[in-house]
Order: structure tokens, then sequence, then C-alpha cells
């Protein structure tokens, strides 16, 4: 099963290499999610591994600018499965019209050096860099909040988004015409929502062309399915100025009776405590694995009772000392009583990793620093 599953990855790699052939490109470090074969009482369950891309746009003397867009690997033990990541990792992948702005301003900046500056270049302060949230996944949907951010040269990037839901079923892209009972109607309610909701907004009195984004925001890319809710969202400087960043509105499902098909809301409530995962040396008889970090730590994440939603991060510290995500690299929709994930990764002074579950319950992966054991952290 591990060697079947390390050959669809690296098929799926091989695939998503050849949409960019005339670019150089590599991967990022880490192995793919390896899954023990199922018994027939356990639960389905959904495993989604996340890589970066790293490509590099050519010029006379190097490379021009590089660009980066995340590839899912999907583990689904269904037969949408390979529609499901085909529809995804097309959708991810950027297309010559996306990297179009990047290319002009690089080319522009280095088109105007003479030869020594050329052979200086470096492509700094142009580039692409693509990220992808996983907002929601459980077995009815999959929804992905995609972060796009373009340095053109100046003093900060341009941001854009779009967001992705595929349905499990199918396989398949979602439109909001796809998930409505009642389209107008749910159009209408989504709209009234986003100018209450922005009316009672603390950047409220900073917001502009705001009836324009409320009519068309179940346009295409313009919403995913959340936890909590349908979200809408608006890319900075669309409704606000670039400091406020961008602007979510998420309308609760239970506002959503009779305008949201039933298959696309929630199947049931996240399950797992504060206490539902621990933490331990080894994978052994872990029922699922992956490599986050190749010649990294391995340990397990083992639950006491059952447990949804396990979602492991890339973290950073910010400036004040707190820690923010930077990248989902695996989720996890289920963990039985007993069972744990096994993991492969970096660890340095400062946590590289957190864990979330459950209904919102998240940790930091840290090692002790004294005897090489390692905890699971408040943020």
């Amino acid at each position: 099963m591990k060697k079947l599953f390390a050959l669809a990855l690296a098929l799926l790699l091989l695939a998503l290499a050849a949409c960019g052939a005339n670019e150089a490109g590599t991967a990022s470090p880490g192995a793919g999610t390896e899954a023990s074969p199922a018994g027939p009482e356990e639960s389905p369950r959904t495993a989604v591994r996340f890589q970066t891309l790293t490509k590099a746009a050519k010029c006379e003397t190097g490379d021009l600018y590089t660009y980066s867009y995340p590839a899912l690997e999907l583990n689904t033990g269904s037969q949408s499965g390979p529609a499901l990541s085909r529809a995804l990792n097309g959708a991810l992948t950027p297309s010559e019209d996306t990297l179009s702005e990047v290319d002009s301003a690089a080319r522009a900046a280095y088109e105007a050096l003479d030869e020594a500056g050329r052979l200086d270049w470096m492509g700094v302060g142009y580039g692409f860099q693509r990220r992808a949230e996983l907002m929601r996944c459980d077995g009815r949907v999959l929804s992905l909040l995609v972060s796009d951010s373009s340095s053109l040269g100046g003093p900060h990037p341009a941001g854009s988004g779009f967001g992705l839901s595929c349905d499990f079923a199918s396989g398949e892209l979602l439109s909001a015409e796809d998930i409505a009972s009642d389209p107008a109607a749910l159009s209408e309610k989504v709209e009234r929502y986003v100018l209450d909701s922005a009316a009672e907004n603390p950047n409220a009195s900073a917001f502009y062309d705001l009836s324009a984004f409320a009519e068309s925001a179940l346009g295409e890319g313009r919403w995913y399915f959340a936890d909590d809710g349908l979200a809408v969202f608006a890319a900075p400087e669309e409704i606000a100025p670039y400091a406020v960043g961008s602007v979510v509105f998420v309308l609760p499902y239970s506002e959503l009776d009779g305008l949201l098909k039933p298959e696309y809301l929630p199947a049931s409530s996240p399950k797992g405590g504060p206490g539902a995962l621990s933490i331990g040396a080894g994978i052994e008889g872990a029922a699922l694995s992956a490599v986050l970090d190749e010649g990294g730590v391995e340990f397990s994440l083992t639950a006491s009772e059952e447990v949804t939603d396990i979602c492991v991060r890339r973290v950073a510290m910010d400036t004040d000392g707190s820690f923010y995500p930077q990248q989902t690299v695996l989720y996890l929709s289920l963990l039985s009583a007993g069972e744990s994930l096994g993991l492969t990764a970096a660890f340095m002074d400062s946590p590289l990793y957190s864990v979330s579950w459950g209904a919102g319950e998240t940790r930091l992966i840290a090692d002790s620093g004294k005897d090489g054991s390692l905890l699971l952290l408040e943020p």
C-alpha cells in the first residue's frame, strides 16, 4: 500500500510539473501521506496532503523571478477521489494570464538594466506566491480559500484570492447555482447579510463600493464553505484600504435553512475536546503517517476519544511572540479513540507546526528543550 501511494504522489507531481515544462521547477521536501489498509470496521477517512511547488521563469542570465503554488494529494477512499484531485490541482496551478502582470513587470525592470546590471539580476522584489487554506472537508464538500500575492517591485505585494469548493460525490467544482435550493433567494439573503454585517464592522467607515460587492458576492471564486457557514470575501483594497486586508462575511448555516441544498450542509458537529490529542515519540502502529520534513523527528498524535478535523499547519512567530499559521500541510478527517497520526517533522527553538482539531482546539507542536520530549502547547 505504501509503495502504491508513493507512486500515486510521484505521478501527480510529474503531471503538475509537465504543465510548466518550459520552466525549471522543484517541489518542496516532504513525502506523501501513507494510509494503513482499512479494515471492514474502520470509519471512512479523508486525508489531504499539501505540497508547495516552486518554479522559475527564465531570462538570458538565469532566473527572472520565482513563483510557487500548492498541489494537493488526496486519499478519500472513494471513486470521486481522482476527479477531485484533478479539479482542484488544475484550479490551483497558476495560468499564464495569472502570471502575466508579474512577468511583464519583471521583464521591464530587467530589460531596463545595462549588461552588468542584468548579470547581477536576482529577481528581488518580483514574484508570485499562491497559498491554499482548507476551510471545510467533511465527506460532503472540500472547500479551499486560495490567497495570491504578486510582488511587482512596489512597496507591498498586490493581494487577491478566490474560493474553491468541490462536491465529494461527483468530484466537480461547485458554483453558487449548484449549491442553492433557490439561487435568487440565496443571493438576496447573502446581499442583505453582507450589508447588515458591514454596518456593524469596526472598519465600517472605511468601506467603499460595498453595494456592488454585496450584489456579486456569490460570483465565481468569491465564496467558500467554512465550518460554521457560507463565507463570502473581498480581497485587499476591494472594499477597504490595503491596511484593512481581506474582509470576510460568514453567513451561519442556521440562517440558510431552505436556501442551501441539504447535501451541502455539514453532516455532523466537530468532535474532540481540549485533551483529546496527546503527543508521543515514534510512529509505530500509526493509522496514518506523513513526512513533513525529511530527516526530521518521528512522533505520533494519539486520540483518547473520537476526534474530527485534525489539521496540521506550518506556523511562524510574529513580532509580539505570538504564532500565526502560514500554510496548511495536512488534514485528516477522523481519528478514532486509540488511533494515532504519525508525523516526521523538524524542530527548532520555536515551534514550526501547530495542530488543530474539533471545534477550534489548537496547540503548538514543540520540543521541550530538555530531554528531547515533545509537548502540545497552548498558542
